[in-house]
């Protein structure tokens, strides 16, 4: 056997078996294959979301409130809380995603997520956005970090949900307000630099990540996601305007997306055609 030690956002991950890792955004992703085995996973300092990804087989865990014994099967997740060291006992192969979640995913400080911890439950919402992540990275063609961090976040304020919490703080809504002008004044100012991120925005907006994506999506009715990648297809067709010559390439390069293919989806999904299509109309 292999032990495989990984580095994740913010805490060591290990596990025995055939391991991936990929990063994504301002987090890790990881894919366990193992056999029937009895295994133990030292503390980490994030939260951790297992998410069955194939198999069935019977399997006994303690993240720190006890053993409990259930079915493994796809679309099964548990979350261990931070210093948590995982304890699993399987008698079949199995597949599942890791995804660990460090605290400012939550916007606030906190330990636990009570309920949560205690015992396997099914979410669809988790498990579509999971699959998505990994998705993008086993194609070899990750989508933006705003996207990936956007995700993350989404994954944290989803578990804040389902545990009855929420890490939204009320705030004067002027001063929301001037936040998210200032971040779309410099999404204007820096469409074509690589610079754009959920961090980085929620900075200019002097918000924590989970409110300004909260507030962003309230005032202009999209994620920063969304309406990034608009401004990036509107200022793509004004290079193909402007520059006739310019090759899809050369604009995909200019503005931070991951490849020419990537973009060209992106255009058609906004535009209803293809680059080449909208630049033979003139």
């Amino acid at each position: 056997m292999q032990r495989l030690d990984l580095f994740g956002h913010n805490g060591l991950y290990s596990s025995i078996g055939a391991t991936r890792r990929d990063s994504i955004g301002g987090g890790s992703l990881f894919l366990v294959d193992q056999g029937a085995r009895e295994y133990a996973d030292p503390p980490v300092d994030e939260f951790c979301i297992f998410l069955a990804k194939k198999g069935d087989c019977r399997v006994e865990f303690n993240l720190g409130f006890g053993a409990r014994r259930c079915r493994l099967i796809p679309g099964l997740m548990v979350v261990a809380p931070p210093g948590t060291a995982c304890e699993f006992k399987l008698n079949g192969p199995h597949s599942y995603y890791v995804v660990p979640l460090n605290q400012s995913w939550f916007g606030e400080k906190i330990s636990d997520l009570g309920v949560l911890h205690k015992f396997e439950f099914f979410d669809p919402l988790v498990e579509s956005a999971i699959a998505t992540l990994w998705g993008e990275v086993d194609r070899g063609n990750p989508r933006s970090s705003l996207f990936a961090d956007s995700v993350l976040n989404m994954l944290a304020q989803r578990l804040l949900h389902l545990n009855g919490r929420s890490s939204m703080k009320p705030r004067h809504s002027l001063l929301g307000k001037r936040g998210i002008a200032n971040a779309i004044t410099y999404i204007h100012e820096n469409i074509r630099s690589s610079s754009i991120t959920l961090d980085v925005l929620a900075s200019v907006a002097n918000m924590s990540k989970p409110y300004f994506c909260h507030i962003f999506s309230q005032e202009m009715s999209c994620s920063p996601y969304q309406y990034v990648i608009k401004q990036k297809i509107d200022e793509a067709k004004g290079m193909i305007s402007n520059n006739p010559e310019i090759s899809v390439g050369e604009i995909a390069e200019s503005l931070g997306f991951s490849s020419a293919s990537r973009m060209r989806s992106h255009f058609v999904r906004h535009v209803g055609m293809r680059p080449s299509e909208y630049r033979s109309k003139g």
